[in-house]
């Protein structure tokens, strides 16, 4: 058996040719799954370093566009959580992702929806100082609503989503009410807590980084072994005569070493937004033609090897 090698002989010997497969059929499976962990782990943190690098100014311009409706800082208490600019007044803000938030302040009335402007809305966040509702809407002029309030620190769900027309979410809306803070005792502002937005930006864009990370890290390895594994079946079921010199497990192998340029390349899609294919599309065609192109040579090599042999 050959002796394994590491993981970037691995992939640079992977990128540059098929000699180094005829070692790498013979690597036990753990370091195969150590190498394509590693594989995307360092994929996921390039894509993830190019999604960030244009999601941070996108979020920076929102956050000023923030500070400038609510002020910069945000107070959070057990029951409330209320900003530092203007909290009476009721007010509408777009947000990225066909989102729109809207702040229901201690006037008489909740907040108004533009009616017109609704059906290019797909999300709506809709926040006083107590309570918290959110839409999503399902299909033109349908809406999926909840609301939960604050207690205790916890936010608990009032009853379970409901599905709305427009009118009726405006309506809903409209009569939405907070509790009014105004008149609470002095003392509670001991138990409130103060956070600049940007704080609470930074926190999000964390969050957000590690949620693409993870998002990224799992796609890649997860397809790796499904379609390297769905497509080894399927040669097994129907072409499983081709192989002379090669085990399944062995083709199996080598697929999945034959997938490590395919994944590099394929990866360049989500990280600089490239249009008309997507990751997945690109890895598997050149994942199938790269492997074919492998086994091709490996089973010539060794059936050249037969013919000087029986000389």
């Amino acid at each position: 058996m050959n002796r394994p090698i590491g993981f970037l002989k691995a992939f640079f010997g992977c990128c540059s040719g098929t000699a180094v497969f005829g070692r790498l059929k013979d690597h036990p499976w753990i370091r195969i799954v150590w190498h394509t962990i590693l594989l995307s782990f360092l994929a996921a943190v390039i894509v993830t370093g190019f999604e960030m690098n244009r999601f941070v100014p996108q979020w920076q311009r929102q956050e000023q566009v923030f500070r400038s409706a609510f002020g910069d800082r945000i107070s959070f208490s057990d029951d409330q959580v209320i900003p530092e600019k203007a909290p009476e007044k009721n007010r509408l803000l777009p947000l990225p992702q066909d989102t729109l938030l809207a702040y229901v302040g201690t006037g008489e009335s909740g907040v108004e929806l533009p009616r017109k402007e609704l059906p290019l809305v797909q999300n709506l966040i809709v926040w006083s100082a107590s309570d918290f509702a959110s839409a999503r809407q399902t299909a033109p002029g349908e809406w999926l609503f909840g609301k939960c309030i604050l207690h205790d620190g916890k936010a608990r769900s009032i009853g379970k989503m409901t599905e709305l027309h427009t009118e009726e979410l405006i309506r809903n809306v409209r009569n939405f009410r907070q509790k009014n803070w105004f008149s609470a005792p002095a003392q509670e502002e001991d138990g409130r807590i103060t956070v600049t937005v940007r704080t609470l930006g930074r926190i999000a864009a964390w969050l957000t980084g590690a949620t693409l990370f993870l998002l990224n890290f799992f796609d890649f390895l997860f397809s790796q072994w499904i379609l390297t594994g769905i497509y080894a079946g399927v040669f097994a079921i129907f072409n499983a005569k081709r192989l002379r010199h090669l085990t399944l497990r062995q083709f199996w192998k080598c697929g999945l070493y034959a997938g490590f340029p395919a994944l590099a390349v394929g990866a360049c899609w989500p990280a600089l937004e490239l249009p008309f294919l997507d990751f997945r599309l690109v890895y598997m065609v050149g994942l199938v033609f790269y492997w074919m192109a492998v086994i091709g040579r490996m089973e010539r090599s060794a059936d050249s090897q037969d013919h000087n042999g029986g000389e």
